[in-house]
């Protein structure tokens, strides 16, 4: 796997989401809340360290790799999980339910976001 650090296209990945998450709200009448942009942080962060883990061996050792990344990757469900099962329980309904729908899909987007940049990046190392 070539060197590249990850934070470069994860910040621009991440300015993207907040904008267009910010654009829907306010289309959808959504108010503001601060675990918004809060939300965006932890999958920024959650991101960020997986990659930085999971890449210092992904070259050397490619079987740890994939136990490195199949743990990243049901640490981060669970993790989520957790969260989201915090914010139905500790906000009111009207705004809990729309928090843990944007959580939801932006752990989806995410993951896509991971499993694109592992992709290329693995693809890359083998040409």
């Amino acid at each position: 796997m070539s060197r590249g650090s990850i934070l470069p296209p994860l910040a621009i990945f991440s300015a993207v989401v907040f904008a267009a998450l910010m654009g829907g709200l306010s289309l959808l009448s959504i108010p503001f809340h601060w675990a918004y942009p809060g939300a965006v942080l932890w999958f920024m962060a959650l991101t960020l360290f997986m990659h930085t883990w999971m890449e210092r061996v992904a070259e050397r050792e490619p079987a740890l790799f994939v136990t490195r990344y199949m743990t990243a990757l049901v640490l981060k469900m669970i993790s989520s999980l957790i969260v989201v099962v915090a914010i139905l329980v500790t906000l009111p309904r009207a705004q809990g339910v729309p928090l843990a729908l944007v959580f939801a899909v932006l752990y989806l987007l995410f993951l896509v976001f991971s499993t694109l940049r592992f992709s290329a990046r693995m693809k890359a190392s083998r040409q």
